[in-house]
């Protein structure tokens, strides 16, 4: 019986409390941790970041290897492409190496601005992509390739057993 009319107390507290809140419209809730709970992310210590860039030009091409024994998890890649003026049918993409093998990935470049200097195009992908060798960008047009194209590839190195 006295386990009854403790209980009782406690939901007659409770609801004088949620009455008065409700009276004065002001609801304040406190409370406090009694144990800090650490989480951590088991994968992350195995993830080295990873940002690097490349520039190319005609005669010059824009490539990015990957150390051995490691494996470049490519996030997002930026870029920005110049062509000759008036310039239509852009196109960009990158060649991958993944255990050997060579895989193709395209990507379609937006108009930036044109004018004087050239034709300036964007890139700004996010993707995921695994290369374990190297990666090779390369961007095309209906005159040729980009007169200069930068390239930013951002992600994480992992170990390959």
């Amino acid at each position: 019986m006295q386990k009854l009319k403790s209980n009782f107390r406690g939901l007659l507290a409770t609801a004088a409390v949620l009455f008065i809140a409700g009276a004065t419209g002001q609801v304040q809730a406190l409370a406090q941790a009694d144990k800090t709970i650490l989480i951590k992310n088991v994968d992350e210590p195995a993830r080295q970041p990873f940002q690097q860039q490349c520039q190319s030009t005609p005669a010059t091409s824009c490539n990015i290897s990957v150390p051995a024994g490691k494996r470049l998890v490519v996030e997002a890649i930026n870029g920005l492409l110049r062509f000759p003026t008036n310039t239509v049918n852009v196109s960009g993409g990158a060649t991958v190496t993944r255990d050997g093998i060579g895989l193709g990935y395209l990507f379609a470049p937006q108009a930036l601005s044109k004018g004087a200097g050239g034709d300036f195009y964007v890139v700004d992908r996010s993707i995921r992509l695994y290369v374990d060798g190297f990666i090779s960008f390369f961007s095309n047009s209906s005159i040729g390739t980009a007169s200069e194209s930068r390239f930013v590839v951002s992600g994480y190195l992992i170990d390959v057993p």
